[in-house]
């Protein structure tokens, strides 16, 4: 990935190319833009799987974001880094254990309240969370 130098650094779309930032990269980093790729995996019956698996990922993220932001803002600092990556993938394993609806449509498997408490206790930077930041 080529990287930005400079006081201004740019973040968004640009033409074809994408600006963007990145936790443990000081300086900013530059992608350029597959456009013709991007229309495939929209359109394209091969890509059909993908999508599936896109909404799945987009449940999860959202279910991800909630349980952080249960978390006062001045408390938010307790987790790790990459501490959402991390949240996505476990909530994505429990939707990829439900039988019971189709593939792109699952959702989590299990109680929620237990998922999300766990989720903040393994993912803060102090070890345990034990409810001290408030309750899920």
């Amino acid at each position: 990935m080529a990287k930005q130098s400079g006081i201004h650094q740019l973040r968004g779309k640009v033409g074809d190319m994408s600006y963007y930032r990145q936790s443990g990269v000081e300086s900013g980093l530059v992608r350029r833009i597959n456009e013709g790729m991007s229309a495939r995996v929209k359109n394209s019956p091969e890509y059909a799987n993908t999508r599936l698996n896109n909404d799945e990922f987009r449940t999860a993220a959202k279910i991800a974001a909630g349980v952080s932001h249960s978390v006062i803002p001045a408390w938010r600092s307790m987790f790790r880094r990459f501490a959402q990556a991390n949240m996505v993938k476990r909530i994505q394993e429990q939707i990829k254990m439900d039988t019971t609806h189709s593939w792109g449509n699952r959702q989590p498997v299990g109680n929620m309240g237990r998922l999300a408490a766990e989720l903040l206790e393994n993912y803060a930077k102090a070890g345990q969370y034990q409810g001290q930041y408030g309750t899920v």
